[in-house]
């Protein structure tokens, strides 16, 4: 290490060690600092610049200018010409924040929150930077953690920053502030302050200029103290989160939940469950759900720091109460993370990602409350065999007899899985009704060389085409051979054939109504849809929307489901006909 002042030595020093004990750099990284020209990004600029040659690495700078303040402009062109003297490759954007946040309704915090970070992660990307580091030390830890505490969060939130998150690292999360103010007066660093940083009515400024200084008093070495109370903490909540993702692998009914947007756990299982384990895992679900499903892969996920809203060291403190979120993977999800997307034009791997303006659907609520848990575990406990309801505008849960569904709502819609066959059903069902007609069928000619006859309606109501017709001769003589030697294939979930000469008009498309009443394919007498529907233990939400076809008045067809005994083909059976339902929105 080169020769400094023995104050310089000693903060350089506590500075390696800190790189070492997290292992937050390799020799070789080029290192991408977060400058804002406040005195700790700064400080953390020149500390890099310092150690470069004993650490290894090549540095580059990234400003950007919020244009919050008129000066903001000579700040970045100051911090231009220091890089410059420095040999260090400069990198700068800038937006006009209070503009943007109006435009799209958000925060000046959030909006330059995203802004910020998109511009971070696109200049990591587009120079192959291995890490970005920030500039969040010892004070800004203990402002999130009362934070968090005040206003409410699990032992994961209250654990605080992290110290290394995907690329994003923070040397200085055990340097307090005062310590970097004496590095920088040291060595005649200038930065350049921030007025809103002393405007008590912040809450994040609150914390710092009032309430922090009280507990200093009852335990000067408070500071620390609070990070290993979090250090314990963390451990704490980081044996429960892996414990919670292993059962959730486990667990998990269908395997292939990513292609099928759906996620299915047994309920006897889950309730055997410690009530901590079971509250991270459905938060693991709801994450897979809006997020994992969405083809963001891990590195994705684990690159992208939430922490984000914690830049205070580095961007000037400008919070507010809105503001008070934190830095663990999965009990702080929040806006930010939720609107995670990829670059459109650059993309490595996942690693170049954009936190982009949230619709008001998303946000913090996507994910699980304490107190949504507490209900849905009442639901599951519940004797009621099905139960729907709506965790927030992005997710659905059903209880369905000894299941448990997590499902994705997608444009007010959400998916319906029978017979291993997903379908998308409206939220709110409404009663339709549709008529075919004799002349629909008999004079109407088929596209289909198999087919004669053929007629296609549209039920809009669930976006689903439903095509009747009839068989040619031909067709029809190879299927009944085919069943006389019993080498026949059952019907599929969204087609059946049927005895034609069997077909009355009109041929009658509706909802399931109460009351409904039909002999099932093998049996000889009638029994109740609804009963049927509980047999065959089809959750409640979607028997509604599940067509049913009805020739004459009688019904013949439980769409996706089973089909009349009393239109079964039989060696009797001259003519066959088919009715299949086609091109489901999904």
């Amino acid at each position: 290490m080169p020769y400094f002042n023995k104050g310089t030595s000693f903060f350089l020093r506590k500075f390696y060690y800190a790189v070492e004990e997290f292992k937050l750099i390799e020799r070789g990284d080029l290192i991408l600092a977060a400058v804002s020209g406040g005195v700790d990004s700064v400080s953390l600029l020149y500390s890099l610049y310092f150690l470069r040659h004993t650490l290894g690495i090549k540095i580059a700078c990234a400003v950007f200018d919020h244009e919050i303040r008129e000066s903001s402009y000579k700040e970045v062109e100051y911090l231009k010409d220091l890089c410059n003297i420095l040999s260090i490759r400069f990198y700068t954007d800038k937006a006009n924040i209070p503009a943007e946040s109006k435009i799209n309704k958000k925060s000046i915090e959030e909006t330059a929150r995203n802004f910020r970070y998109r511009f971070l992660y696109k200049t990591a990307d587009k120079i192959h930077a291995d890490k970005i580091a920030t500039a969040h030390h010892l004070d800004d830890f203990a402002e999130n953690f009362l934070m968090r505490a005040i206003t409410g969060g699990g032992s994961g939130s209250i654990a605080g920053i992290k110290v290394k998150n995907g690329i994003i690292i923070r040397p200085f999360i055990k340097f307090s502030k005062n310590e970097i103010i004496d590095f920088a007066s040291l060595n005649s660093i200038k930065f350049f302050e921030d007025y809103t940083n002393y405007q008590e009515n912040i809450f994040r400024n609150n914390i710092r200029l009032n309430i922090i200084p009280e507990f200093k008093k009852i335990n000067p070495s408070f500071l620390s103290t609070l990070y290993r109370t979090s250090e314990v903490l963390r451990k704490d909540d980081e044996f429960i989160e892996n414990y919670a993702k292993e059962i959730f692998r486990n667990t998990i009914l269908n395997t292939g939940y990513k292609d099928s947007g759906i996620l299915t756990f047994n309920i006897v299982h889950l309730l055997k469950l410690p009530e901590a384990v079971l509250y991270r895992l459905f938060k693991i679900a709801i994450y897979e759900i809006l997020i994992g499903m969405s083809g963001m892969n891990n590195n994705s996920r684990n690159n992208y720091d939430n922490s984000a809203n914690n830049d205070s060291g580095v961007y000037g403190n400008r919070k507010n109460t809105n503001d008070v979120k934190t830095d663990t993977d999965i009990d702080n999800i929040n806006t930010t993370l939720v609107n995670l997307k990829i670059s459109d034009k650059e993309d490595n791997g996942g690693r170049c990602l954009s936190p982009i303006n949230s619709d008001n659907q998303n946000g913090a609520d996507n994910f699980i409350s304490y107190g949504n848990f507490k209900n849905l575990l009442n639901i599951i406990k519940s004797g009621k065999p099905n139960i729907s309801f709506n965790l927030n505008k992005n997710v659905r849960v059903i209880k369905s007899y000894e299941k448990i569904i997590f499902e994705k709502i997608e444009n007010n819609k959400y998916i319906g899985k029978i017979r291993d066959i997903n379908y998308y059903f409206p939220l709110n069902y409404k009663y339709y009704e549709y008529l075919i007609n004799y002349d629909d069928i008999i004079k109407n000619n088929a596209d289909d060389m198999k087919t004669i006859n053929k007629s296609v309606i549209h039920i809009k109501e669930i976006d689903v085409d439903l095509a009747i017709g009839k068989l040619s001769s031909v067709n029809t003589e190879i299927i009944i051979n085919k069943l006389m030697k019993k080498k026949f294939k059952k019907n599929s979930a969204n087609a059946i054939l049927f005895d034609f000469d069997k077909l009355s008009f009109p041929v009658k498309i509706r909802n399931f109504i109460n009351g409904d009443r039909f002999i099932p394919l093998g049996m000889r007498h009638e029994k109740k849809v609804k009963d049927f529907f509980i047999d065959k233990k089809i959750p409640e939400l979607y028997r509604h929307s599940i067509p049913i076809i009805l020739f004459g008045g009688q019904i013949v067809w439980i769409g996706f489901i089973m089909m009349s005994d009393t239109i079964k083909i039989s060696e009797f059976t001259k003519n066959i006909g088919y009715i299949k339902l086609l091109n489901n929105n999904k």
